[in-house]
């Protein structure tokens, strides 16, 4: 009877979920920066020994998340400016057993006779797993490298397991095989470990492949010559294999990626609170918080509507006395269509819809068809806002509690020729260097092909080298544009403003535009349309001031991070 028996007749074959699984590398501790190295003695993601230097996930039966964690802890050193470099060409993955399976399957078999002790039980069960793990070299066939079994390990107990097993450094020499614990006749065996290729650091379908492969070998009298037919018998003829080709996850550059890194790399803990769910508690020394990637816990629940309601916010802004723009709202289409014809049809207008993130909000800055209005009207949902079209250049404030953090000096997304290339191929560079930075690409799609008929170039124009030609006046534009460290650009004076409207909204914490005049000229009270305040939110992405598309990066995640946990 195999090792599985038992816990099939149980009905416990969909516990594979539950093995679960922590990761680890082995990095020089000389390419890591120093604060990590102090900092790591209380992380549970790095611990450092002497000239080497750990990084490794939690024990998680999530496989995405400790990926995720792994990751986040990597890109935690290469932000503080290490390196993180590698010490062998492999990692360590130790597994776990679920211990409802083990308890369950013995309690059922200690009804039918007699029986060893749970802990002798538990440990062959994971001795008889190690052995048949060990001669399958098929498994490393199917992760994309070649392995010859190491010999030298006696698995007929855990004596001769304890005396021939060599230690050798995490991920050394792929396929190596262990059992984790010590004093494995007192304490038992705590896991199984193996070292496996990097690619299983970065590929969820590898890890699951080394998983489902340790749950379904519990069933095997001893280790399969074919791999991939056996799973595909245990599980079913369509078992999926990896795709090695498949291009690693990206570290998340959203808030609640950004600010878990930033804890990981200050020492401390994350924890998503169940698979289900986007929502993380952060932990560090005493202090703790949760995080979503709707909310990082700043903002009142009253102000963040009204912060994205358009139209109650401008009015907000306006009462207290702040330049805003002069604004339209319009439950009926052809009423808004009514009013352009005979009111402002030729005068420079911004479509919104007025709750923020319905829709892609449009610059109309020269008179439209008709038809074309029309059809931009039609894509919105809700009730509509026109907003007239106030000038300058725009620029992002980042506010906290009454502080300003960081600024940028944004700009709609465009393409400048070389001379040689059509725009569709420029676009196409423009969207690789915002895939490198973490920004949306644009797709090259029918407004952006209007766009370009406004300033009359042809979809397959070839630009003068040097010219530029903008991609559009629309919020998928702007969010695909140019972002820029623009502390320099704007005089210090008009940061008051945006702590005024953070203020006049409630918000603790938001980014504020400012469509301003002359942004180096300082403020003067008395000419209000120096500035208006274009847009409020109170969830602004940080990335872009941590990580612009040109100039200095802007430590805002520090005093973010300072302020969810305070």
């Amino acid at each position: 009877m195999s090792d599985y028996t038992k816990m099939a007749a149980l009905g416990m074959a969909p516990l594979r979920h539950n093995v679960r699984v922590r990761v680890l590398s082995l990095h020089d501790a000389q390419t890591v920066p120093a604060a990590l190295v102090k900092k790591s003695t209380h992380s549970p993601f790095f611990f450092a020994a002497g000239a080497q230097f750990f990084v490794t996930s939690k024990t998680e039966a999530n496989l995405a998340l400790a990926l995720q964690q792994r990751q986040l802890a990597l890109a935690a050193i290469h932000d503080a400016g290490g390196a993180g470099t590698f010490l062998t060409s492999g990692l360590r993955v130790q597994l776990t057993l679920p211990e409802m399976a083990l308890g369950d399957s013995y309690a059922a078999l200690a009804q039918e006779g007699k029986m060893p002790s749970y802990l002798e039980y538990r440990n062959h069960i994971y001795l008889r797993l190690a052995a048949k793990l060990a001669h399958t070299p098929s498994l490393y066939a199917l992760l994309g490298a070649k392995v010859t079994p190491a010999a030298t390990t006696d698995w007929s107990s855990l004596q001769a397991y304890a005396q021939t097993f060599k230690v050798r450094p995490v991920g050394e020499q792929l396929g190596t095989v262990g059992l984790v614990g010590q004093h494995f006749d007192q304490q038992g065996v705590l896991a199984l470990e193996v070292d496996v290729p990097l690619l299983v650091g970065t590929n969820v379908a590898a890890l699951a492949l080394l998983r489902d492969t340790v749950w379904a070998l519990l069933d095997a009298d001893k280790a399969p010559l074919d791999l991939a037919a056996y799973l595909r018998s245990f599980y079913s003829a369509d078992y999926q294999l990896p795709n090695l080709t498949e291009p690693a996850a990206a570290v998340s550059q959203d808030n609640t990626g950004l600010l878990m890194k930033a804890n990981i790399a200050a020492g401390g803990d994350v924890q998503q609170l169940s698979p289900q769910t986007a929502l993380y508690e952060l932990k560090l020394g005493q202090s703790q918080a949760l995080i979503s990637s709707n909310a990082l816990g700043l903002n009142t629940d009253v102000a963040t509507e009204l912060s994205q309601d358009r139209f109650a916010r401008r009015n907000a802004l306006a009462a207290a006395g702040i330049n805003t723009p002069l604004v339209g709202v319009y439950r009926d289409p052809q009423q808004l269509m009514q009013d352009w014809r005979s009111s402002f049809a030729t005068k420079a207008i911004v479509l919104k819809t007025r709750q923020q993130g319905a829709g892609v909000s449009d610059m109309l800055l020269s008179t439209p068809q008709e038809a074309q209005l029309q059809a931009k009207i039609a894509a919105l949902d809700g009730e509509l806002q026109i907003e007239t079209f106030q000038s300058g250049d725009i620029f992002k404030l980042l506010v906290l509690r009454g502080k300003v953090l960081g600024v940028l000096a944004t700009d709609f997304a465009y393409v400048v020729g070389d001379g040689r290339s059509q725009v569709q191929a420029l676009l196409t560079r423009h969207n690789q260097r915002n895939a490198q930075l973490g920004y949306p690409e644009l797709a090259f799609d029918t407004r952006v092909q209007e766009y370009l008929t406004l300033q009359g170039v042809a979809a397959d124009a070839v630009p003068g080298r040097g010219s530029q030609v903008y991609l559009g006046r629309n919020s998928i534009a702007l969010a695909a544009g140019e972002h820029r460290n623009g502390r320099a650009e704007l005089d210090s004076s008009y940061e008051q403003v945006a702590i005024d409207a953070a203020a006049a909204l409630g918000l603790e914490f938001c980014s504020v535009d400012l469509a301003v005049v002359n942004s180096y000229v300082p403020l003067d009270p008395q000419q209000e349309n120096q500035v208006s305040v274009v847009g409020v939110n109170a969830n602004p992405a940080l990335h872009s001031f941590s990580k612009p598309a040109y100039g200095d990066a802007q430590d805002v995640l520090t005093p973010v991070l300072r302020a969810v946990l305070a």
